[in-house]
C-alpha cells in the first residue's frame, strides 16, 4: 500500500477503512453489466460446481434482466443444514423456499425487466452446505398486433403451449381491444400442467403496466385477470404446458357476471362434471358463466344436465360462442323435453344459469404481514410507495421475520428511501445494500434512517425480526433527475473543477479526448457529506461503474472512458469541490490532491517522499482571489516546491519557487485557483480568501510579488488592477521593481504603470511599458508604491521596500501583517 502524500490537519476529518474478508466467501453482487442476452453466468464467482458455504452466511443475489431479456435460474442445492435455507423472492409476488430437504435441482423464469431475489442463510454452525446459481439470459421475441373479436360470436382464446416462445414456430401474439380486457384461464384436468411460467403482460410490451403469472389470477372467483390496458399478450416461458388455454373477452361483458369459469377438454376421455354447483337463490351472487374449450376434437358432448331447483325466472342455456347477446343458442337447458347425451359439434360453447350459484361466504382471520414484494412498474418517477402493505405508519413485524425488499429505480430516476426504525429486539436488524456494495445495519438503538438509490441501480432491504413488538415502514419516492448538461473538458490553463452544492439534483456529463481523473477538493468545512453523491464511469443512461463520492475522499478516481458524470442527490454539500483532469496530464505524479478555500481553511501537510512529486490545486469559493499565509518548507537539499498556475501541467507558468525566490508573506494571488508542485520534501501552509486591511500598510521591510489574472490565464475577464503599497516607517526606505514579465496585447489600451510616490504624493519615479518586456528594473526613494495594468496585460512583478537597492530578499523569518487596501474588481 503507498502512504498517501497529502493530509489535511485541523478541520479537516480523515477516515481510513480497513476491510478483513470474514469468510471465505464473499457476498458479491451480479453486476447489471452482465445480465444481458446470450450470458451465462455461475455464481458465485464462476464456480462450475456447488461452492461450500461458510456459517453465518447471509447473501442476496439479484437477477434484474433489462427490457426484452428474460432468464432462466436454476438452484443447486446441496443444503445439510437443518436450519440452512434458500429463499427465491421475485417482484410478481411467487417465494420459494429451499431447505436439505427440497430436491437438488429447482428451475425458475424471471421475465424481463423484473427483479428476483435468492437469499442464501446459513446458522451459526458450519454444515458444510452447498449450492451453486446457474444462470442464463435470452432475448424475448417482439409479438405481432392482433385484433380483439368483440361484441360477436367469435370466442377469442390461444392454447397456453402455442405461447411458449422456445419452440420453434412460436409467434407471441398482442390482443388489442376497444376497452379492458378479460383473460380467464381454462385449466384442462392435465395434471401435468404447471402455470407458474406463463404471465400476462397488461399494456405495452416493452413498457408494461403489470405482469402477472396465470397461476395468481385473483379476480372473476380467482381464476382470470382484468387488465388495466386495452392491450395484453400471454407469453409462456417454460414447456410444462400442453392441453390449458387462455379466452379472452372485453372486460364489460365478463363483467355482468358474478363469475367466469373457463374449462379446457383435450381428449375424449377427458369430461367437466359441475354436479353440486347449486346455492341459494337468495344470494347476491346468482350470475355465472362457464365458457367449454375442446382443444382436440370437433365436438363436446354435453352427458346430462339435471336441476337441483328450478326456481321462476330461470335462465339456464348454452351458446355458440362467448357468453353474450351475439352468440347463436345450442341448448335451453329449461326445456324438459331435451333428452341427453347431447352433441355439439362446436369446438367450444358457453353456458350461463341464475341456477349454479356459489354461495356468498365470509370469512374472518388474521392476516399475518408476507413478503410482498415492490413491483417494478410501480417503480416509476413522480411515484410514493409506503412498505410493507401500503401502511404510511409502522407496522407489527410477526416473529421470525425475514424479507428482503428491492428498490430498483428505473433510469435517470433516483429513488428516496426512508426507514422508519421501531425494532425492539436485540437481534432485530435492518440491512441496507446498495448497488455500491455499501451495507448500513439498523438496529434497535438506531434513529431512522435516509437513503439515496441511483437511477438503474438495486438496492436491498432486509428486514429480520425475532422481537413480537418491533415494527418497520419505509417510505419510498421515485425522482426524475433532468437530462444531463453536456461539456467538453477544457483544456490549457483552464482548470475544470465544480463546486458540489452546483450538481445537486443537476447531473453533468464531461467529455475528454482520453480517461479523466476526479479528484475531491474538500474544504474545512466538516459538515460537508459525500454519501450521496455519484461519479459515473461514462454516461448517466449508460454507466460502466457507479461509485459513491465518500469512497473518493484520499484516493483519486479514474474513468476508464473518455466520459464522466457527476450528481449530488441531497443537500449536504456546500463547501467543497471536484476537481477534473485529463489523466494524461497528471503523468509523472506519484499523487494529486485538491483544496477548496471557504474563507479560511486549517493547515494543510503535503509529503513528497524522496524520488516522489505530488500536485496540489488550491480553488477558491466564492472568491476571486487567494491569500497565502504560512509556507513551511523541508530542509532538505532536494526539496522543490513552487506554485504554479492552473493545474500542474505543460502550460503552467510559475508565480513562486519557494525554495529560491526571496518572497515575504502573506501573498496575495488575484485568482480563485492555482496549484503546488512539490517534490522530495514535506510542506505546511494555509490560505484566505481575504486579505486584512493592513496588507497594503507597510512599515518595515518587506518583498512580494504582483500578478495580472491574464497571466493565470488568457481568458481571464478582469483587465485592470490598481495597488497601491504605503510606507508609514521613519527610516528612509526604497521601492525595488523588477518586471520579470510583461506580455501586453498589440492594442494600444493595454498599459502597466509602475509609480513611485513621496509622503507628499510627488512622483519620485514613474515607468510606463507599453510592449513586452522582461527583467526591467524600477527603484526610487518614496512613499508610496502604485501599479496599474490597463487593458490585455501579461504581467508578473517583484517588488520589495528594503533600505538600499542591492539588499536581498531574506524574509522568510519576518512578521508580516496582510491587509485589504483596493479591492480587485472581477
Amino acid at each position: 500500500m503507498r502512504t498517501m502524500g497529502f493530509q489535511i490537519l485541523n478541520s479537516i476529518l480523515i477516515a481510513l477503512a480497513i476491510t478483513v474478508p470474514a469468510y471465505s466467501l464473499d457476498c458479491t453482487p451480479i453486476p447489471r453489466s452482465d445480465q444481458v442476452a446470450g450470458k451465462q453466468l455461475k455464481i458465485p464467482n464462476g464456480a462450475t460446481m456447488p461452492v461450500v458455504l461458510p456459517a453465518n452466511f447471509n447473501c442476496t443475489y439479484v437477477i434484474n434482466p433489462p427490457l426484452m431479456v428474460f432468464a432462466k435460474l436454476q438452484v443447486e442445492n446441496k443444503l445439510k443444514g437443518l436450519n440452512d435455507v434458500i429463499i427465491v423472492r421475485d417482484s410478481l409476488g411467487k417465494s420459494t423456499v429451499i431447505t436439505s430437504r427440497s430436491p437438488f435441482l429447482s428451475t425458475f423464469t424471471i421475465f424481463p425487466h423484473t427483479i428476483t431475489m435468492i437469499q442464501v442463510t446459513t446458522k451459526s454452525v458450519q454444515m458444510n452446505s452447498m449450492f451453486l446459481l446457474n444462470i442464463a439470459f435470452e432475448k424475448m421475441s417482439t409479438p405481432t398486433l392482433q385484433a380483439l373479436a368483440t361484441g360477436s360470436s367469435v370466442m377469442n382464446y390461444q392454447t397456453l403451449n402455442e405461447t411458449q416462445i422456445e419452440l420453434e414456430e412460436r409467434q407471441l401474439v398482442t390482443y388489442q381491444a376497444n376497452e379492458a380486457i378479460t383473460v380467464t384461464l381454462g385449466k384442462s384436468l392435465y395434471q401435468n400442467d404447471i402455470f407458474d411460467n406463463f404471465y400476462v403482460v397488461d399494456g405495452d410490451f416493452h413498457y408494461p403496466t403489470a405482469v402477472t403469472r396465470s397461476s395468481q389470477f385473483n379476480q372473476c372467483g380467482t381464476v382470470c385477470y382484468r387488465s388495466q390496458t386495452n392491450t395484453v399478450t400471454i407469453v409462456g416461458l417454460d414447456e410444462f404446458t400442453d392441453e390449458s388455454a387462455v379466452v379472452l373477452m372485453e372486460t364489460y361483458e365478463s363483467e355482468v357476471y358474478d363469475e367466469v369459469v373457463a374449462m379446457t377438454l383435450y381428449d375424449s376421455d377427458n369430461y367437466w362434471d359441475i354436479t353440486n354447483r347449486t346455492v341459494n337463490f337468495d344470494s347476491a351472487r346468482s350470475n355465472l358463466a362457464y365458457m367449454v374449450l375442446s382443444k382436440d376434437s370437433d365436438g363436446i358432448v354435453i352427458a346430462d344436465f339435471s336441476f337441483t331447483e328450478a326456481p321462476p325466472h330461470m335462465i339456464a342455456k348454452a351458446v355458440a360462442g362467448p357468453p353474450n347477446g351475439a352468440s347463436k343458442v345450442l341448448v335451453d337447458f329449461t326445456d324438459i323435453s331435451i333428452t341427453y347425451p347431447i352433441k355439439l359439434n362446436n369446438m367450444n360453447f358457453s353456458g350461463w344459469s341464475f341456477l349454479f350459484v356459489i354461495l356468498s361466504i365470509y370469512f374472518a382471520f388474521s392476516e399475518q404481514l408476507d413478503c410482498t414484494q415492490i413491483p417494478l412498474n410501480t417503480q416509476v418517477a413522480g411515484k410514493s410507495l409506503y412498505i410493507p402493505d401500503n401502511q404510511n405508519s409502522p407496522v407489527t413485524l410477526p416473529v421470525d421475520f425475514n424479507c428482503t425488499y428491492a428498490v430498483n429505480p428505473p433510469t435517470q430516476v433516483y429513488a428516496e428511501i426512508t426507514v422508519s426504525n421501531n425494532l425492539k429486539g436485540v437481534d432485530d436488524v435492518i440491512v441496507v445494500t446498495d448497488g455500491q456494495k455499501t451495507v448500513t445495519k439498523i438496529t434497535r438503538n438506531d434513529p431512522d434512517v435516509v437513503f439515496y438509490v441511483f437511477p438503474g441501480t438495486s438496492t436491498l432491504v432486509n428486514v429480520q425480526n425475532f422481537d413480537a413488538t418491533s415494527k418497520f415502514q419505509m417510505t419510498i419516492s421515485y425522482v426524475e433527475l433532468p437530462n444531463p448538461e453536456q461539456r467538453a473538458l477544457q483544456k490549457g490553463q483552464n482548470l475544470n473543477y465544480l463546486m458540489l452544492n452546483s450538481i445537486q439534483r443537476k447531473p453533468i456529463t464531461l467529455s475528454a479526448d482520453g480517461p479523466i481523473i476526479l479528484t475531491l477538493a474538500r474544504s474545512g468545512y466538516i459538515v460537508d457529506e459525500f454519501d450521496n453523491y455519484f461519479v459515473v464511469d461514462g454516461f448517466l443512461d449508460q454507466p460502466k461503474t457507479v461509485k459513491r463520492l465518500v469512497d473518493y475522499t484520499l484516493t483519486n478516481f479514474n474513468t476508464s472512458s473518455n466520459v464522466i458524470t457527476l450528481v449530488g442527490l441531497d443537500e449536504k454539500v456546500s463547501h467543497s469541490s471536484v476537481i477534473l483532469n485529463p489523466s494524461a496530464n497528471l503523468n509523472g505524479y506519484y499523487h494529486f490532491a485538491g483544496v477548496t478555500v471557504d474563507k479560511i481553511i486549517g493547515n494543510i501537510n503535503v509529503a513528497a517522499e524522496h524520488g516522489q512529486k505530488v500536485g496540489v490545486t488550491i480553488v477558491a469559493k466564492d472568491a476571486g482571489q487567494l491569500v497565502l499565509n504560512k509556507m513551511r518548507l523541508g530542509d532538505g537539499a532536494e526539496c522543490k516546491c513552487t506554485a504554479v498556475t492552473g493545474p500542474p501541467t505543460a502550460d503552467s507558468k510559475a508565480l513562486i519557487n519557494f525554495k529560491e525566490d526571496q518572497y515575504a508573506l502573506p501573498q496575495l494571488f488575484p485568482y480563485p485557483y492555482f496549484s503546488f508542485i512539490v517534490e522530495n520534501c514535506h510542506i505546511q501552509f494555509n490560505f484566505t480568501t481575504t486579505v486584512s486591511p493592513s496588507y497594503y500598510q507597510l512599515d518595515g521591510e518587506r518583498s512580494g510579488f504582483i500578478f495580472s489574472p491574464i497571466y493565470f490565464n488568457s481568458e481571464a475577464t478582469n483587465r485592470f488592477i490598481n495597488l497601491t503599497f504605503a510606507y508609514t516607517g521613519a527610516d528612509r526606505k526604497q521601492f525595488v521593481v523588477d518586471v520579470d514579465r510583461a506580455m501586453l496585447s498589440g492594442s494600444t489600451s493595454s498599459e502597466m504603470d509602475i509609480n513611485i510616490y513621496d509622503s507628499d504624493w510627488k512622483k519620485t519615479l514613474s515607468t510606463v511599458i507599453t510592449g513586452n518586456q522582461e527583467g526591467t528594473r524600477s527603484r526610487a526613494y518614496g512613499s508610496y508604491l502604485n501599479v496599474q495594468m490597463t487593458g490585455y496585460v501579461d504581467g508578473k512583478l517583484k517588488w520589495r521596500l528594503d533600505s538600499s537597492g542591492v539588499s536581498m530578499f531574506n524574509v522568510q523569518s519576518m512578521l508580516i501583517l496582510a491587509a485589504f487596501y483596493l479591492v480587485i474588481s472581477f
